[in-house]
């Protein structure tokens, strides 16, 4: 996903769920997409169940939906299933940062979610390529080293 200022997470999920609502059963997000009424929307149009790190405070009043959402997201294999994101999505993140040059708060070089899109699309790409070339090189996939050599 990929967010502005002016655009938050979870209000484009229902547009990325949407064309994979065949083949989902469930999503794993960041604490970016907790969002009540978003998370409902989704599992009540698509039945799929968006599960974040975060859980709902326990309260007499707590609705059906939330009380099913608490049951999932913390039961050991809703756990299990958020910490499988993290060795998986966070690597290439932070292959991306270090490629683009972006630490802390940097901001991107384009504004704006078309030129912003484009931009992380072709580093998206950029990193995918130099861990192809490590594979076929047998170097360490997420390495570098050869990649920015190329261009000194």
């Amino acid at each position: 996903t990929l967010t502005t200022a002016s655009t938050k997470d979870y209000r484009l999920l229902e547009t990325l769920v949407a064309p994979l609502q065949e083949r989902l059963g469930g999503v794993v997000a960041d604490s970016g997409y907790f969002a009540v009424r978003f998370l409902q929307a989704i599992y009540n149009r698509f039945s799929i169940l968006v599960t974040t790190p975060c859980l709902f405070k326990i309260g007499q009043s707590m609705s059906q939906f939330k009380q099913y959402y608490n049951d999932m997201a913390g039961s050991w294999a809703g756990k299990l299933r958020y910490h499988r994101r993290k060795p998986s999505i966070e690597p290439t993140f932070a292959l991306l940062k270090e490629l683009t040059g972006l630490t802390g708060n940097t901001m991107l070089p384009y504004k704006g979610l078309d030129r912003v899109s484009a931009y992380l699309l072709t580093a998206s790409c950029t990193v995918q390529l130099m861990m192809y070339d490590n594979f076929i090189n047998q170097r360490e996939l997420g390495s570098l080293e050869a990649f920015k050599a190329s261009f000194q």
